[in-house]
């Protein structure tokens, strides 16, 4: 078993406190790793600043891989573990990450990846329970 460690925006962390986001959607990282179900996931806020603080420790229960695609927002393209999402399923997703909806979600992610025309990454979730170390 290994560890992540996340560090959420602002405008994330009351979903997180309140225990209603229950997922992150990022990027893969350089050397390939992604969580697997039983991972510890430390979420942080602040991190690498003078009010960073620590939102908790969770356990990994399922990773996903996700594609979306930025080119048209308004189609509401995501695609999970190679299954294109319908525009209700897309929107339930969305909301499960913090949005209103899917093409709230794609515009974000456009915006804050602006270098390219999709997203590739990985969608790990969790449940509400403190982790146990």
């Amino acid at each position: 078993m290994s560890g992540f460690v996340f560090n959420f925006r602002k405008q994330f962390v009351p979903a997180v406190e309140a225990g209603v986001k229950l997922q992150t959607i990022r990027g893969y990282r350089k050397d390939g790793r992604v969580p697997q179900p039983g991972d510890e996931l430390h979420l942080f806020t602040g991190m690498r600043t003078n009010t960073c603080r620590k939102l908790g420790i969770r356990q990994a229960t399922s990773c996903l891989r996700v594609y979306m695609d930025f080119e048209t927002p308004s189609e509401r393209i995501v695609v999970i573990d190679g299954e294109r999402l319908g525009i209700l399923e897309a929107d339930e997703f969305a909301r499960a990450d913090g949005f209103d909806n899917a093409k709230q979600m794609i515009e974000w992610f456009a915006t804050t990846y602006k270098e390219t025309d999709s997203f590739s990454g990985f969608c790990v979730r969790w449940d509400n329970k403190e982790a146990q170390l």
